[in-house]
């Protein structure tokens, strides 16, 4: 039974037109998690789920298998993950794959290390199904602050205002890069989630991942890049 890595890449992109396609430092930007992917060694397939025709030759240039067109309808701006990993399954019918890894496609800081690791937690891990990256909040969200109706700032949870942020415990949010996942012969129904399933954390620094949801973000993003394989000796 294979290790398959799943790449959904949609071309409908809004908040950066063409994100999953546009040069990232020197590469387009599906070409990291797919560079990523191929130097783990760890998949037996991987492949990129996407309606585009750009993405999918773009995709094949890099090294990926692109098998099939996903559906328009599961391409849209509400489509979720969890559509596109059940149509990939259920598109894949002739075998059930041991474990999958769903992995984002805007992901350039995305290490073939850390694919490594999220496999290996997986399978030390009997009684876990899932595996997700996560990071840190960069500042404690206890202490967050809303805005009332009339523009006024007031405590989102007010029993935590007078404690010191030492004393909070440490929150992680949904990293958005990879999903390790074990998959069974019923997984492409609608009667038990993929993603967040019996989950285990692979945490990850702050300066591991990157939101694209800008320009702004994608610029600082590219400038962190660079700077970080600067000071590495890696090439972009």
């Amino acid at each position: 039974m294979s290790v398959v890595a799943l790449i959904p890449a949609r071309g409908g992109s809004r908040r950066i037109p063409r994100k999953n396609v546009r040069t990232f430092a020197g590469l387009p930007m599906i070409g990291y998690p797919i560079r990523a992917a191929m130097e783990s060694g760890v998949f037996d397939h991987i492949v990129v789920s996407t309606e585009d025709e750009d993405i999918a030759r773009i995709a094949e240039a890099c090294g990926a298998e692109v098998p099939f067109r996903r559906p328009t309808e599961l391409a849209g701006d509400f489509s979720t993950t969890e559509d596109v990993i059940r149509h990939y399954l259920r598109w894949e019918a002739r075998f059930t794959p041991r474990m999958l890894c769903c992995i984002y496609p805007a992901t350039p800081f995305l290490t073939p290390a850390t694919l490594v690791r999220g496999k290996t937690l997986l399978e030390e891990h009997p009684d876990a199904r899932s595996v997700v990256t996560v990071t840190p909040y960069p500042h404690p969200v206890q202490r967050a602050l809303v805005l009332e109706e009339k523009g006024m700032l007031r405590w989102l949870f007010p029993e935590h205002s007078l404690r010191r942020t030492q004393d909070e415990h440490l929150v992680y949010h949904d990293a958005g890069q990879a999903y390790w996942m074990r998959v069974s012969s019923s997984s492409d129904g609608a009667e038990e989630p993929l993603l967040f399933r019996a989950a285990l954390p692979l945490p990850l620094g702050v300066y591991e991942t990157v939101d694209l949801d800008t320009p702004e973000d994608w610029a600082f993003a590219e400038e962190l890049y660079c700077l970080r394989n600067r000071f590495s000796g890696l090439e972009s």
